[in-house]
């Protein structure tokens, strides 16, 4: 969890607490409440909290949103459905029905696979939803104009995690709530004080203040000749197509540095990285080896795509973000959620390089064809294990594909991949 860093901070004597690490022991009504951030967390606790009996709200935000209605807001009229929210009803139905569930699924997975190109920076897509987006929020903070010249970005949708905010500008100009944007200068036993001098007593503080997002694990990962994977990853998180760095053999990422995704199904890439690494682990076992470690040079062709497609992109615009350091992309897959899947899709064997068993001490070289065993098909020395007649069975013969691979059926629907 990242804490605020506010000098004087362990001086409050009032309840503190991480929007990650809630304290349902405390009690909010009639309280003065500070909520210090104004991200995705901060987006949904302002409404709840704005709602609570005889609470005064002081949300303190210091930088620039955009904030858009939910996500597939309209999924559920396509179904035929009036509900805004998943109720118990129709979740059953999702459990047992599965074609059902297929319907809904496509419908999103389609939403989301067709917003990519609003990344791209003045494409068709950007232009058309900023002023929709900018229109909502006009409308949603009416009551209060002036919050919306501090909340309105003047970034491109989506360089910031675009975050749905269901009742948050409405709150935000509700009677009972203070939106602050001068600096905290301080904070003190009974509050914060504002650069301005201005002091803000609370009876409650809650930061919702985000997360440390570093790109090594919190434990030691050391590869060849002792380098750290810290070490590797101080100046920038140099990787091979999110799964593997050089100097690292046989040691593989699950979303790992550029590895995220800006718009489409995160869970669908994921699959494709453990596909991936399942395929690499089947091949060292198949053939022998005993380490894999991708080229150097295969790495830095990766870094210097990924530094050449984001230059285009809403991600290299100046907002603060997560996704970036020093103003390098380093959680963003550099590409749509389908260019992942695919490219993860075929391992180029070519990129990697390979140590046999046998061959990890002194030089020496084993036959890497050891593979071959000792002649014989399986099932010719225990039928248990197969038939030797498979190649005359019609479902077992090869045919070619007519007129080309990719145009069969299934590579009609998806990018053909080699």
């Amino acid at each position: 969890m990242r804490w605020p860093d506010i000098p004087d901070f362990d001086s409050l004597a009032i309840p503190v607490m991480h929007s990650a690490k809630w304290n349902d022991s405390i009690s909010f009504e009639g309280k003065r409440i500070g909520i210090i951030g104004g991200g995705s967390s901060a987006i949904q606790i302002v409404p709840q909290m704005q709602r609570v009996k005889d609470s005064k709200l002081s949300c303190f935000v210091r930088s620039k949103t955009w904030i858009a209605k939910p996500f597939g807001d309209t999924i559920m009229g396509d179904l035929g459905l009036e509900e805004a929210s998943i109720p118990e009803q129709l979740r059953e139905r999702l459990a047992t029905d599965p074609e059902f569930l297929h319907q809904f699924r496509t419908i999103v997975e389609k939403r989301g696979n067709s917003m990519h190109a609003l990344t791209i920076r003045d494409s068709p897509l950007q232009k058309f939803v900023r002023p929709i987006i900018e229109n909502l929020m006009q409308q949603g903070l009416a009551k209060k104009p002036e919050i919306l010249e501090a909340l309105l970005p003047d970034f491109g949708v989506g360089c910031r995690r675009l975050t749905p905010g269901p009742g948050y500008l409405e709150a935000l100009t509700a009677d009972n709530v203070d939106f602050i944007t001068t600096r905290i200068k301080s904070a003190y036993a009974n509050g914060l004080e504002l650069d301005d001098g201005t002091k803000v007593e609370l009876d409650v503080l809650i930061c919702a203040t985000g997360f440390y997002t570093g790109l090594a694990p919190p434990f030691p990962i050391i590869g060849i000749n002792g380098q750290s994977l810290e070490s590797r990853f101080a100046e920038f998180p140099e990787t091979y197509l999110s799964i593997a760095t050089d100097g690292f053999p046989n040691f593989f990422f699950m979303c790992g540095p550029n590895g995220a995704i800006g718009t489409g199904p995160l869970t669908t890439i994921l699959e494709s990285m453990g596909d991936y690494i399942v395929k690499c682990i089947r091949k060292l076992q198949r053939d022998n080896i005993q380490a894999m470690e991708v080229q150097p040079q295969r790495v830095q062709d990766f870094v210097a795509y990924m530094d050449h497609y984001f230059k285009k992109t809403v991600y290299t615009d100046s907002c603060h973000t997560w996704y970036s350091r020093n103003g390098r992309i380093t959680m963003i897959w550099p590409g749509s959620s389908l260019h992942a899947m695919e490219t993860l899709r075929s391992p180029r064997w070519e990129d990697w390089n390979y140590i046999y068993r046998g061959e990890e001490e002194g030089g020496k070289e084993t036959n890497r064809l050891g593979w071959l065993g000792n002649g014989w098909s399986a099932p010719q020395l225990d039928d248990s294990q197969g038939d030797i007649t498979y190649f005359v069975n019609p479902e077992e013969v090869d045919v070619p594909s007519e007129p080309l691979p990719e145009k069969t059926a299934g590579n009609v629907r998806r990018a053909y991949s080699y």
